[in-house]
């Protein structure tokens, strides 16, 4: 398809430029029907722009397997570009990695979107303009979809080991590699409705304005009973989680153990609050006992509450 002008996000220009379906973009909707969480990318790319990245994508549609990737819009300092559609998968995180899985409760490629920010180490100037487009896009999409980004937008550097991104773009703007909280600060300004000045973004947050993402220990909901709380189908093939840890303090569900296949029936005797806000919920019966993510069961009786 041709390049579509779609609206102004924030004063950004946005555009449709969709990659053909083939190996980076399989038509394939998110498992969890809309994104739960979010990514932090830049482009790994210097010099380049949005347009020269999706043009590349686009011409190599068909990228063997063993080496593909795509993302969901890339952001420079003209305009940003969105060459998949936000609730369909992209291959932006590897599968193995199970950072992404501890935090979030699911694949970043199964439950969330990924951005690609444009940086230029040449020119400060022009990556500080792409950093600042780049967090009014994400402002938008972020309150479109429900996404407390202080908490469920990682960056791609801190949940998979290999990776240094968003840090090669914030170097360029003259922070640290490691200073996510300047992106997850500017996207709130902008989510708060306040009109910033580029020039403004290179003094860093005050200390005490950081939100920290590392997990701070897991809650009851529901205390185990011997009978359970309720009925429930799964809606769609869902992953069955052991419970790793010793306390509520290092709890992680992590671990996948086995699938559930759309359609079958589990029974709730307890549920644990991760500190991302992912329900985990036990189902107890010699098929399958585990533990089963809340957004992925139909309740279908209430047997207590």
């Amino acid at each position: 398809m041709a390049k579509e002008f779609l609206e102004n996000w924030n004063g950004v220009p946005v555009y449709l430029d969709l990659i053909p379906y083939g190996t980076r973009r399989t038509g394939q909707k998110l498992d969890t029907g809309s994104p739960i969480f979010a990514v932090y990318h830049d482009t790994g790319n210097p010099g380049s722009t949005a347009q020269q990245n999706v043009d590349y994508y686009k011409n190599t549609y068909m990228e063997p397997w063993a080496s593909t990737a795509s993302a969901h819009f890339f952001v420079d300092d003209k305009e940003c570009i969105i060459n998949v559609p936000i609730d369909e998968k992209a291959w932006h995180v590897l599968y193995d990695t199970p950072t992404d899985n501890y935090y979030f409760g699911d694949d970043a490629n199964d439950a969330a979107f990924g951005g690609e920010l444009c940086y230029f180490p040449d020119d400060r100037e022009r990556s500080l303009t792409a950093l600042d487009n780049f967090a009014r896009v994400c402002a938008v999409l972020f309150e479109s979809w429900d996404i407390d980004h202080f908490h469920k937008c990682p960056g791609h550097q801190d949940i998979q080991d290999d990776k240094q991104d968003p840090g090669n773009a914030l170097e360029a703007c003259g922070y640290g590699r490691h200073e996510i909280d300047v992106i997850d600060n500017l996207v709130q300004k902008y989510m708060d409705g306040t009109d910033v000045d580029k020039d403004t973004i290179t003094d860093l947050p005050e200390k005490d304005d950081v939100i920290e993402k590392k997990p701070v220990g897991c809650t009851r909901v529901k205390v185990w009973s011997e009978e359970p709380y309720y009925r429930g189908t799964i809606k769609y093939d869902a992953s069955l989680r052991e419970r790793a840890g010793s306390s509520f303090d290092n709890y992680s569900f992590a671990s996948e153990k086995d699938v559930l296949e759309a359609g079958s029936t589990v029974y709730i005797y307890e549920e644990i609050q991760d500190p991302q806000g992912n329900i985990w919920c036990r189902t107890y019966s010699p098929s399958n006992n585990g533990w089963v993510h809340k957004h992925t069961i139909e309740v279908e009786e209430t047997y207590k509450k």
